[in-house]
């Protein structure tokens, strides 16, 4: 090996580099340190095409605890995307976590220009190699929709496969899913259109009409900056600081967190929930927003429909 790399010949000093690394035949010595086995494996790597192995162990160089730099991530990048020598026993194991290392310095700009399509890109690569890490990262990246359409049905299958194979995140995920899918059930179920043109429904305001999957009417809320006006009942509010007065003489005082009626009728909000002195209650999710007497509403703009 000493002779043929002499005779650069990259593949005879990348090999007796490990064998100083390793220590094996009392090779590791004055004349063969880790210096020069660094040097061998630079000049392995500088010729030709280099190999991936060579750039992991090049690695081994680099204090990368505290990030990588422009250097340091072509190595990494390069131990992902070239071929090992066969003198790596398990390389492609090896070489699958190098991978998602990758993927992971393209999702946080470590290194590198963020591109999340390219950490989706590594990640498939180590999926591919059967690292058991990526296939998680991919159900998360497909749930999410990071570097990659959002698809519900293929990152719960993902995720199915990652949690049989002992990942707790996977378990987590899943929860996380099934609780979107019932969300997205809700959305739909309450998702409003266009009734047909014979509707024609006066509000106070303007014309709105609205049907429930054409079949119900709904009641609609208008907002015209500090003035709200409702559709069927008719009654009307205009906030002026903290205080909101109604067409039907009744007002709303908040101070703090807590809304006092003129009608006896005081409201208190904690987070997303709002409590009535009247024993209703309201529970605020996104644009939905849910009261305890089985009334919801959802807002588009300025306008909100019940």
């Amino acid at each position: 090996y000493d002779k043929n790399s002499e005779f650069n010949h990259k593949i005879a000093k990348e090999i007796l580099a490990v064998l100083i690394l390793r220590g094996e035949h009392g090779v590791l010595n004055n004349k063969y340190d880790l210096s020069y086995a660094q040097k061998l494996l630079e000049d392995a790597f500088a010729s030709g095409e280099g190999s991936g192995s060579a750039a992991f162990l090049l690695l081994q160089f680099y204090d990368v605890e505290d990030g990588l730099n422009k250097n340091t991530f072509k190595l990494l990048e390069s131990a992902a995307t070239k071929p090992w020598m066969s003198h790596f026993y398990g390389g492609d194991n090896l070489q699958s976590e190098v991978s998602v290392a990758v993927a992971r310095a393209y999702l946080k700009g470590d290194g590198v220009e963020k591109d999340l399509k390219k950490y989706f890109e590594f990640l498939s690569v180590a999926e591919r190699k059967g690292d058991k890490k990526a296939v998680c990262l991919i159900g998360e990246a497909l749930l999410v929709g990071v570097g990659v359409e959002k698809n519900l049905p293929k990152a719960e299958a993902y995720l199915k496969h990652a949690e049989n194979q002992g990942c707790r995140k996977a378990t987590l995920l899943l929860k996380r899913l099934n609780w979107e899918k019932q969300l997205n059930q809700v959305y739909e179920e309450f998702r409003y259109i266009p009734p047909p043109k014979r509707m024609n429904l006066v509000y106070a305001h303007k014309e709105l009409a609205f049907t429930r999957s054409e079949r119900s009417t709904k009641e609609a809320i208008t907002h015209f900056g500090k003035n709200t006006s409702f559709g069927q009942p008719g009654t009307s509010y205009q906030s002026l600081g903290n205080i909101t007065f109604g067409s039907d003489g009744t007002t709303y005082t908040k101070i703090g967190k807590t809304t006092i009626g003129s009608n006896g009728v005081n409201y208190n909000s904690v987070g997303n929930f709002t409590f009535g002195s009247d024993g209703t209650s309201y529970t605020s999710i996104g644009r939905l927003t849910f009261g305890s007497g089985g009334s919801m509403c959802r807002t588009y703009g300025h306008n909100t429909y019940c």
